[in-house]
């Protein structure tokens, strides 16, 4: 948070991701966050590997014709809680204030 009392932004850090041995695949940490939430594609096997044939029961067919893994959506999920919770808060404050009133009214 600012000094001026504003808001302030988390995401994912701009390094590159690397697995537990070091070795760097290319990928920032936002990119990386991105296909978690939105999906990737599925790369299409090349040279020896194109023998490998890869389980795809939770993909999807893609706009171009290829494989295409669902995104997880959270973001898009805890965006719908938080305006929940913010209606209930305000409708719990809106009760507390609505008793006060009744309360200072009674009094007069």
């Amino acid at each position: 948070m600012g000094s001026k009392g504003g808001y302030s932004r988390v995401g994912p850090g701009k390094q590159e991701v690397a697995n537990q041995y070091g070795k760097k695949y290319g990928y920032t940490a936002a990119q990386v966050t991105s296909y978690l939430e939105r999906g990737h594609a599925v790369p299409s096997p090349t040279g020896k590997s194109q023998r490998y044939r890869p389980n795809l029961e939770k993909a999807i067919l893609g706009s171009a014709g290829n494989a295409v893994v669902p995104g997880r959506q959270f973001y898009s999920y805890t965006r719908l809680k938080a305006s929940d919770l913010g209606i209930a808060a305000m409708e719990d404050e809106l009760d507390r204030l609505t008793d006060e009133f009744v309360d200072l009214l009674a009094e007069v």
